[in-house]
C-alpha cells in the first residue's frame, strides 16, 4: 500500500477512503509467498494503514512444512513481534489478527481441535468466502 501514486497491482489508502472503505487485509499467505511480501513489507504496510486511520486484517500463520518441522510458535512469534515493534498499544484496537494456517489451505491436512481451539479467545471476522450479502457497493 503506498501513499498515492501508479503503482501497478497495488492500491492506495487514498484511493481506499475515497470509495468509503475503512478495512484492508493485509499478510495474506499469497501476498506472503507468491509475491515475496516479507515481514519487514506486511508491518510498514499495518503501520501505514493505521496511520490513515483504516482498520486491519491482519494474516499469520505457518506453512506446511514450518509445521511439520514444530515451527508453528516460532514463526508467528516472528510475525507478531516485526509488527508490534512499529505500532503502539493503542494501535491494536484498530487490527484483528486472523491466524491463516497455510498447511491446511489444499493440502488434504485439517486442523485438529486442539490446534483450532488454541486460542483463549477468538472472533471469526472472515470465513473464507465473499458474498454480496456481507458487503455494501459505494459507487
Amino acid at each position: 500500500m503506498q501513499e498515492s501514486g501508479a503503482f501497478t497491482g497495488e492500491i492506495s489508502a487514498n484511493m481506499i477512503k475515497d470509495i468509503n472503505v475503512n478495512w484492508v487485509l493485509i499478510g495474506h499467505s499469497e501476498r506472503r509467498h507468491k509475491f515475496g511480501e516479507t515481514n519487514q513489507m506486511i508491518a510498514k504496510k499495518v503501520k501505514h494503514a493505521i496511520d490513515n486511520k483504516l482498520n486491519i486484517i491482519w494474516c499469520i500463520g505457518e506453512l506446511l512444512e514450518e509445521r511439520e518441522r514444530n515451527e508453528t510458535l516460532t514463526i508467528v512469534d516472528t510475525q507478531l513481534s516485526v509488527v508490534k515493534d512499529v505500532i503502539s498499544n493503542d494501535d491494536w484496537k484498530n487490527l484483528v489478527i486472523a491466524y491463516e494456517p497455510v498447511w491446511a489451505i489444499g493440502t488434504g491436512k485439517n486442523a485438529d481441535t486442539k490446534t483450532v481451539y488454541y486460542s483463549p479467545r477468538s472472533a471469526p471476522v472472515y470465513s473464507g468466502m465473499v458474498d454480496k450479502k456481507y458487503f455494501k457497493v459505494n459507487f
